[in-house]
This record gives C-alpha cells, structure tokens and sequence, in this order.
C-alpha cells in the first residue's frame, strides 16, 4: 500500500561537523598536531600546523581531504623552519586514523535524524572527503553503520567535493536521481557539490563559513534540517 506523504527519496549526511561534533573533530586534529610536533623535538608550534591544516581544508580554497592537509601541512612547516620530516604519509594517515576514531563523538541528534530519515525515505547515506577506512570507523564506532545504505568517500573515488561526480556517485549507488536527493552538510563545499549534482542542499550551521552559492536552507542542527529536508522533496513511500 502507498500512502501520500512529505518524504525524501534520498539523503546524503556529510560526516565531519555534520554528525561528528566540530569541536571532537578539532580536538582530533589538535592532539595530532601535538603529536607531529612531539615527534619532530617541537621545531614548530603545533598551533600553527592546526591553523595551517585548517585553511588548507576548510578555508575558502580549501581542496584538500583531511589527511593531506595534516600532510601538506607538516610538510609547509618543515620547509619554512629547516627541519627533516621523520614520518611517512603512511605514518601520517595510521596517526589521523587512530586520533579520529578515538575522539569521534556524535551531535546529539545523529543517531535519531539518521534513523528518521531512513524511516521516511528508505535510502540514507554518508558523503565525506575522509578516507575510507577512517569514515568506516568512525560510523561503526558512533553506531550508525547498519543505518546507511551507501558510504562514499574521495579516497574511494579519487575526487573531493565540491566535485559534483562524488555526489552523484552516491546518488547513483542509491539507485535515487540527483534531483530527487538532498545533501545535508555543514560546510561550503557539500552546498557546492550538492547544487552542481542538481541535488537540494541544507547547510547545518555549526560554524562561520563563506559559502559560494546559496543553499535551499539553512538549519539550526540536525533536526531542523531534516524536518526541512522532508518539506523540500514531496514524494510518495511505501509502508
């Protein structure tokens, strides 16, 4: 039987400062850039390698994924002080991994708009410029995994938002068309990819960021957007 309804044929969550909390996510970063700073007999201040990474990815230029701005940005840092980088990429990404997983914590609401809205639309899924491993992870850890019917992630792909293929990888992956799917994130880069894949965008503002087009709404938290997100997309569902 088909009943007629307010709900969504597709919703895509960005991870990081959408369902992982800003200031975990911070946190995370500022005990990695310790950390690297630790390892290189504190020739730079760690404050600068996370002020760094933080322009390097969630600055208006920002292209990078979380791991190659903690690389990119360790690197920028021992040329500007005169010092030999000791680790690896590879002994980079092992330390994002370990710190992002130990420190991810979910907004409050997480869990409850992720099961709403696979209740109401039947296909939920995460969109992230994190690295697969990590973004599996982390989804397992906070117990939203089984939820999720896609997990796309740029490692994977090969391409970082706001590129519009990622979003319609994922769009693709769910069987849904672009127009009929809404991205829900907290930074310029989910609106961008989101409107260029012909999708609705709902900005979730957790934090100041410029944004380089205008998204359908912008919500308070995770709730409201999702509230939202089911008036923008009028469809038919099953029960």
């Amino acid at each position: 039987m088909r009943r007629k309804g307010f709900c969504l044929h597709g919703i895509l969550f960005d991870l990081f400062g959408t369902l992982i909390t800003v200031e975990s996510d911070d946190n995370a970063h500022k005990a990695l850039s310790k950390k690297l700073a630790e390892i290189h007999d504190n020739k730079f201040p760690w404050e600068e390698h996370f002020r760094l990474y933080n322009d390097l990815v969630h600055g208006k230029e920002g292209r990078l994924t979380s791991s190659q701005g903690t690389w990119k940005a360790l690197t920028m840092l021992a040329e500007k002080y005169g010092f030999k980088v000791k680790v690896s990429y590879d002994d980079v990404n092992r330390l994002h991994l370990e710190y992002h997983i130990r420190f991810a914590e979910p907004y409050e609401d997480a869990i409850n708009a992720i099961v709403y809205a696979k209740k109401l639309c039947g296909k939920v899924g995460v969109i992230t410029d994190a690295d697969k491993e990590m973004a599996y992870g982390i989804l397992k850890h906070i117990g939203v995994l089984d939820y999720l019917d896609v997990v796309v992630t740029s490692e994977e792909y090969g391409v970082n938002k706001p590129d519009p293929r990622l979003f319609l990888i994922a769009a693709e992956k769910m069987g849904i068309e672009p127009s009929k799917c809404v991205v829900i994130g907290d930074s310029w880069k989910d609106v961008e990819g989101a409107k260029r894949a012909g999708m609705k965008a709902i900005l979730v503002k957790r934090r100041d960021t410029v944004l380089t087009v205008e998204p359908d709404y912008v919500a308070k938290d995770l709730s409201e957007a999702v509230e939202k997100a089911i008036e923008l997309l009028r469809c038919s569902t099953t029960t």
